[in-house]
């Protein structure tokens, strides 16, 4: 009876042995298959907070390069424009990554962003008050 199971038992070892040795020039062709595909980019949608955030840097650019207080006043004004889009783009972000804390982590950064924003536009507020051109442009707070 023994030498019987021992007999079965190594029957079913050899079984599944040779069940992976003939699964082995199966998962080959089909790893072959894949790997030949063409696979198609998946087209994203354009983030329009860093579109904005984009516009927004070349416009602060331009600000640290006006010469009157003028030309200071029309792209400050351009700027706080920019900021508020920025910020409403910003807010409207939806987040889920299936995971809370990647997803609370995610809006905690809307927050940050919002929080920055708020200050480029109290600094642009604050500047276009001002009657120097120097003075109002070290009043902007640039980094977004």
């Amino acid at each position: 009876m023994k030498n019987v199971m021992k007999s079965v038992s190594l029957a079913i070892i050899a079984a599944a042995f040779a069940s992976q040795a003939m699964a082995n020039p199966f998962e080959k062709r089909i790893e072959a298959n894949i790997s030949n595909e063409h696979h198609q980019d998946f087209n994203v949608e354009a983030n329009q907070y860093q579109a904005l955030k984009t516009q927004l840097n070349a416009k602060l650019a331009q600000l640290s390069q006006a010469a009157n207080m003028n030309t200071f006043n029309t792209l400050a004004a351009e700027a706080k424009e920019l900021a508020q889009q920025t910020k409403s783009a910003a807010e409207s972000e939806t987040f889920n990554y299936g995971s809370h804390q990647d997803t609370l982590r995610a809006e905690l950064g809307v927050n940050y962003a919002n929080w920055k924003l708020n200050n480029l536009i109290g600094s642009l507020d604050a500047a276009v008050a001002t009657d120097s051109v120097a003075a109002a442009k070290d009043m902007v707070v640039s980094h977004i």
